[in-house]
């Protein structure tokens, strides 16, 4: 019977069991280390992702430190000047990855030397010592969007909770500290949980915006996968800076937040479904990396960004003046009343200056909003000035006022062709040649309608010429580029010891890793991790089918079937990953293939060679061994039953036996002749693939072509007879030279052989428990 191998409950049994131990496995350090390593690699197959264009960093990097010294000798008024830039920049918010838990030393600077003399009094003295601390406080103050950073000694994973003695100071700054944190009495070990507090100095966390954490904490190769949101220290949970921002950016306070440990960070958004964070149970979140450094998202540097400060100082006032004008537009006509009112701008000139355009500024725009198609002379000679009197730079000031509105109104309708053909369609809509600064103001009107379409605090739509030269990643930055952006501050120098391992690089500025937590989060762009049930049923799944029918193909049928399914998981877990966010176990599942599959080969291997060892020693004495190991290739294995087929019978017997056998006289002698016979003729039987069915006496009975078939069975027969009559010739010439232990009859013995070709039954004769092959 010729059959396919069937799976057994050995095969399944096997199978389940490697998948019970991967499974196991899973829950040991060393597992897990290998498939974050298959996170990294599936990071890099997925390659960089699309970031928010309102998040970037400005970057302390080397260019910073060789301008402004090296980083231990910053002082904090270097800080402060990007603060007041965040401030006259309109940025949304800027968060410190740099702590200040220490007050900072007054101190002389070398240029106030030349200002002392020897009659100078105490109080003199001291108004020329510089206290950065104080004027970086009020620079908080002032700007009211800058989130610090404040440093806790953190538990290693396992540790006892033991809170250090706090001082008197770290009492007082716990209370400042209160409108940032809740109350938490939690008993799980998992949580990120601090000893120790080092808040910043009293007068930043008051004059802040909000105070978080910025430590996280990297997996044991290394390498930060995860960021952590929220933290525990003594009965408390506190923000991240990341927590806090995107608290501010839903309107909302972190005290409205709710935490569920090993399931998200919910928190409540004005006419909205809450945002909800999946986190872990020690209330980290998988951050989704954007990509390399140079990949993910602009990084400016903290000189650029004081430069370009500087060079849109003029239209930054101008704004702050908009703003107070926009609220109480009756200040047009009363300057005195508008200077009180715009006391805390700093240039009281350029305030001057602003005041002064934008009174003409507003009547020009008021008029065009009201009369659409007025030009220039329309508008001047109803103001009663003759149109000879009407310069040119009055009619480019017109223009562009005229312009600036036609370009807002194709901003808001979003018009795709507008971006690329701005100045074509707008010259040849008001037939006038385009203003060399146009460019800028349509630059302007766009960073601001992007950030925020509903402001009107941007008219009048008049602007100061751009001079600004910043080419940054080829392109001149323009007004206002920085506005309503969520930055994080930090180093980036190489060896300022702030570079980590991550998915993308290994040594990647950890300023970095906010900005892509922060991302991961507004773009709600998670990383969800299966769980251990969905897992595990994948696992044992791989094992039915490797137990049900990878087991029953060839080897390398099996071996090549398996690496199909193995690279087709390997295709939709990066798939999944990459478009779904989800991240699947891939180590147990490659384990599962390869070891279940090398564990049923082996096993089968060892089973057939035992299979095969039975059915030689059960048939060597009757088949020869190559018609053995065809039977066993072909599966032809005995069965109870006769089939018919066309094969040779085969036999042969001594001439005169009996004779012979009353000659010897001694039944020994008689029994080894007849087995050195036999054995001589079974030999040449079974070597022309024969097959021995039965001795009687003396008698060989034979078949060939059964139980395997042989298409030349009857010339095979004829070669056999030939040999043993043959071979009957050589025993003769061996008996001959003994003497005298043979009589004459042995030593002339003949051998009969009949052979008969034809339709035969062949088949296991007998009982279900006792067969016989004829």
């Amino acid at each position: 019977m010729v059959f396919n191998k069937q799976a057994t409950g050995t095969d399944l049994s096997l199978a389940f069991g490697v998948a019970a131990i991967v499974l196991l496995l899973s829950f040991l350090q060393f597992y897990e280390s290998i498939e974050l390593k298959l996170l990294d690699l599936r990071f890099n197959l997925r390659g960089p992702i699309e970031t928010r264009s309102d998040i970037a960093t400005v970057d302390i990097d080397v260019n910073a430190l060789q301008k402004e010294g090296r980083w231990q000798d910053w002082s904090r008024d270097k800080h402060a000047r990007l603060i007041q830039f965040a401030q006259t920049e309109m940025v949304g918010m800027l968060a410190f990855d740099i702590y200040f838990s220490e007050p900072s030393t007054p101190y002389l600077p070398l240029d106030f030397l030349n200002e002392l003399d020897n009659k100078m009094d105490k109080n003199s003295l001291s108004a020329l010592i510089k206290d950065n601390d104080e004027y970086m406080r009020q620079k908080l103050l002032s700007a009211g969007n800058v989130i610090l950073s404040q440093s806790f000694k953190p538990l290693s994973k396992g540790e006892k909770l033991k809170i250090k003695n706090r001082s008197p100071g770290q009492e007082r700054a716990l209370e400042l500290l209160s409108p940032f944190y809740q109350n938490w009495e939690s008993n799980n070990d998992q949580l990120f949980s601090f000893y120790d507090i080092e808040p910043p100095i009293e007068g930043f966390i008051t004059s802040a915006k909000a105070i978080g954490f910025a430590q996280a904490q990297a997996d044991r190769d290394g390498t930060m996968r995860r960021y952590p949101l929220i933290g525990s220290y003594d009965g408390r949970l506190f923000p991240s800076i990341v927590m806090l921002m995107v608290c501010d950016y839903l309107g909302t306070s972190f005290k409205m937040v709710n935490v569920v440990l090993g399931e998200f960070v919910e928190i409540p958004r004005i006419d909205d479904l809450p945002l909800r964070i999946p986190i872990s149970e020690a209330g980290f979140m998988n951050v989704n990396w954007a990509g390399d450094w140079v990949d993910d998202f602009i990084h400016y540097p903290y000189n650029l960004a004081l430069d370009f400060a500087r060079d849109n100082l003029d239209n930054s006032v101008l704004h702050a003046v908009k703003q107070i004008l926009f609220k109480n537009p009756n200040l047009y006509r009363s300057p005195p009343e508008f200077l009180r009112a715009a006391e805390g701008i700093e240039h009281l000139a350029m305030v001057k200056k602003s005041f002064s355009k934008l009174m003409q500024s507003n009547s020009v725009e008021q008029a065009l909003i009201n009369n659409p198609d007025w030009t220039a002379v329309t508008f001047f000679t109803a103001q009663g000035l003759p149109e000879n009197r009407i310069s040119p730079a009055m009619e480019n000031f017109f223009k562009e006022i005229k312009t600036n509105l036609i370009m807002e109104d194709y901003l808001l309708q979003e018009n795709p062709a507008f971006e690329s053909q701005v100045f074509d369609s707008v010259a040849a809509e008001l037939d006038l040649e385009i203003l060399p600064f146009t460019r800028w103001n349509y630059n302007i009107i766009r960073n601001f309608i992007k950030s925020d379409p509903e402001n009107e605090s941007i008219h009048p739509l008049f602007f100061f010429p751009y001079k600004s030269k910043i080419i940054f990643q080829g392109k001149q930055l323009a007004p206002f580029e920085f506005r309503n952006k969520m930055l994080f501050y930090g180093l980036t120098a190489t060896g300022t010891h702030d570079l980590n391992p991550m998915p993308f690089n290994a040594r990647y500025p950890m300023v970095g890793l906010h900005a892509n937590a922060l991302n991961t989060i507004l773009s709600q762009n998670f990383i969800i991790r299966a769980s251990k049930p969905i897992e595990a049923l994948i696992i044992f799944l791989i094992a039915l089918v490797i137990g049900l029918f990878i087991s029953r193909l060839h080897p390398l049928a099996g071996g090549g079937t398996t690496i199909f399914l193995w690279a087709a998981t390997a295709l939709v877990n990066v798939y999944l990953f990459s478009n779904k966010g989800l991240w699947i176990d891939f180590l147990g599942p490659s384990l599962v293939f390869l070891i279940s599959y090398l564990s049923l080969t082996l096993y089968n291997f060892i089973s057939e060679e035992k299979n095969k060892k039975f059915l030689h020693n059960t048939f060597k004495a009757y088949l020869s061994p190559e018609l053995i190991d065809q039977m066993y290739k072909e599966k032809q294995m005995p069965e109870l039953g006769g089939k018919e087929g066309n094969r040779t019978a085969y036999f042969t017997d001594i001439q005169s036996f009996s004779t012979m056998a009353e000659k010897l006289g001694n039944p020994t002698d008689l029994v080894n002749l007849l087995n050195e016979y036999l054995t001589a003729m079974t030999d040449i039987l079974l070597e022309h693939q024969g097959t021995l069915d039965k001795y009687e006496g003396d008698a060989i009975i034979a078949i060939f072509g059964a139980p395997v078939h042989l298409d030349d069975h009857a010339e095979r027969a004829c070669n056999a007879a030939l040999a043993m009559q043959k071979k009957l010739g050589e025993l003769q010439e061996k008996w001959q030279s003994e003497g005298d232990k043979w009589p004459e009859i042995v030593k002339n013995m003949k051998m009969r052989i009949g052979i008969n070709s034809g339709a035969m039954v062949t088949g296991n004769m007998g009982s279900s428990t006792r067969m016989n092959y004829t």
